[in-house]
């Protein structure tokens, strides 16, 4: 079974590693993953619920527009998760 063929969320299991789920986020300062990301650059982690962390996720994918179009619709089955508009304008 190949990598694409793979669903990035499973329906009758945990969230796959790195994809956190949790209460909106309110602030940066609250979310551990982004604490973490601004002292280690190669952080992978991400909380779907904080805007800066869908942001980060999305720019990982950078330059490719499918990839980051996959994390976008990857972020909008989290319930909780920011918007699309949201993301976006968080990317700027």
């Amino acid at each position: 079974m190949s990598a694409q063929s793979l669903p990035i969320v499973r329906d009758n299991a945990r969230p796959l590693p790195g994809l956190h789920k949790g209460p909106p986020m309110t602030s940066t300062t609250e979310c551990e993953q982004c604490q973490r990301a601004q002292t280690n650059k190669g952080w992978g982690c991400y909380r779907m619920q904080c805007l800066q962390c869908c942001a980060r996720l999305v720019a990982s994918a950078r330059p490719s527009r499918p990839h980051q179009e996959a994390m976008l619709a990857a972020i909008e089955r989290f319930p909780g998760a920011p918007s699309r508009d949201a993301v976006l304008a968080g990317l700027k």
